[in-house]
């Protein structure tokens, strides 16, 4: 859209130096006031942003622009022509530390941000129009912007040192997967992340392989008649929380009884292997036994009606 503007690229670097990642935005004070601004004059509102969003790598928005104001319009017939295609966001930096990047590069990454304002400017803000305010507010003059984010980097490499500061046991150095004693505070950082993906993924198989078995208790009790398919949700959640419980309960109803079971335990001439006999079946062969089963047992003779194919 010709509206829109992308506020940041977080695969580009700056030109103060550094990469601004979108998921460590904060948008909450900029959502309740999205003022638009030109080159990040104060006194200079033409107009406001709405429908901001991430998209890929990219910070995206709508300008909308105020119709009574002169630069506004010149702006906005600028864009429609496709002169004007700057924008910069003001923000404020709340955290910044050093990163590689995909080819093993370190780069100063922004991960904590907030953003005040949205400019239109002559010069896109990852070339070099991206403007830092103080947390008061307040925007940095440019000729101290360079020495506050240094002291925001240097608050990170003192955590970084305490870290490295720290001393593991052999144990700890074995759980982590790295030699005793030879890793800074990075690399232990990096193995302790490691070590927390791979419990995540262990505690998953653990959670499939219990629900497994849960579903399997509940399908063998359904397909036994212990009970009927509509309360198998309610059952494989008790088995999830208590599977032996699940089990007892399971246990303690009674199989249903088939047709096969009900004709041979009545006492009438039958014998292994008419389980499957339909009511023709026994009219034709044992009709003598089809009349005593109707005397002896009339549910299962209803039953048995049921199956004249």
């Amino acid at each position: 859209m010709e509206d829109e503007f992308v506020f940041n690229d977080e695969t580009k670097t700056n030109s103060h130096g550094f990469v601004l990642l979108n998921s460590g935005g904060n948008f909450e004070r900029f959502n309740s006031n999205p003022a638009m601004l030109w080159s990040h004059n104060q006194e200079q509102l033409i107009g406001q942003w709405k429908n901001l969003r991430i998209e890929g790598d990219k910070l995206i928005a709508q300008a909308i622009y105020d119709e009574d104001d002169d630069l506004a319009l010149k702006c906005k017939s600028k864009a429609k022509k496709g002169i004007l295609k700057g924008c910069s966001p003001g923000i404020i930096i709340n955290a910044i530390e050093l990163r590689l990047d995909t080819i093993g590069a370190e780069r100063m990454t922004v991960t904590d941000w907030e953003l005040c304002e949205g400019s239109l400017v002559s010069v896109p803000s990852n070339a070099g129009a991206l403007k830092l305010y103080a947390k008061n507010g307040q925007p940095i003059p440019d000729g101290e912007v360079k020495l506050s984010i240094q002291n925001l980097l240097s608050k990170t490499n003192k955590k970084d040192k305490t870290m490295e500061g720290l001393v593991l046991t052999v144990e700890a150095y074995t759980a982590l997967g790295l030699a005793s004693g030879s890793a800074d505070g990075r690399a232990v950082s990096a193995a302790i992340m490691e070590l927390q993906a791979r419990v995540s993924t262990a505690e998953k198989a653990v959670d499939d392989q219990k629900r497994e078995k849960a579903n399997a208790l509940v399908d063998l009790a359904i397909a036994e008649g212990r009970i009927t398919a509509d309360k198998k949700e309610s059952f494989v959640k008790l088995a999830l929380q208590d599977y032996k419980m699940a089990e007892d309960t399971i246990n303690a109803i009674p199989k249903k009884e088939t047709l096969g079971g009900k004709v041979v335990t009545t006492g009438v001439k039958t014998q292994t292997g008419r389980e499957a006999w339909t009511y023709l079946k026994w009219a034709k062969e044992d009709p003598k036994g089809l009349a005593e089963l109707k005397v002896n047992d009339p549910e299962a003779f209803a039953d048995l009606q049921k199956k004249r194919v």
